[in-house]
């Protein structure tokens, strides 16, 4: 509630640094290879039981699945993962990165990107960059239906819409 009763909203946006990444993605060769990169990066330390309630069972039937066929890149603060096996050779754990271009170089390589958030409150008041930044990078996105996300992505349109660890798993395979 605010004293003049009138809210404004402004959503992610690209700048300066979206274009320049766009810019260096288009000419940056990909490197030829036989699997398809499932992309997870979290800068922080929050959400991480969506990650392993959720997100990393999902990927770790997506690997057995497709134990040949992907390519599973976590980028952030994991300590221990509970489904997934970090010396698996299909897995790669990656410190965060908090360069935006050393990001953007490691997300543009991927093939496909993910978020996972629990609904509330709080989470439908995030923002949508993951998927945005993504998106600016032509990458397609499999995402909670967080408010945020349903406002600004068509499903299976503009990114899919996973509510659970099954339709992760449908979605990304």
């Amino acid at each position: 509630v605010v004293r003049s009763g009138q809210v404004f909203l402004h959503r992610n946006a690209l700048g300066a640094p979206h274009m320049a990444a766009m810019a260096r993605a288009k000419h940056r060769p990909q490197p030829a290879r036989d699997k398809v990169v499932i992309f997870y990066g979290s800068g922080t330390k929050a959400h991480k039981a969506e990650f392993v309630e959720v997100l990393e069972p999902a990927l770790a039937k997506v690997l057995a699945r497709r134990p040949d066929q992907v390519e599973i890149r976590i980028i952030g603060d994991f300590p221990r993962l509970s489904h997934l096996d970090p010396d698996h050779p299909a897995v790669r754990i990656i410190p965060p990165i908090w360069d935006f271009e050393a990001f953007c170089a490691e997300l543009a390589g991927a093939d496909i990107n993910l978020s996972v958030l629990f609904r509330s409150v709080i989470t439908d008041a995030k923002s949508e960059i993951k998927w945005m930044e993504a998106a600016m990078l032509g990458l397609p996105s499999v995402v909670s239906p967080t408010a945020t996300h349903q406002e600004v992505i068509e499903d299976g349109v503009t990114a899919m819409l996973a509510e659970d660890q099954a339709a992760f798993v449908a979605a990304i395979l």
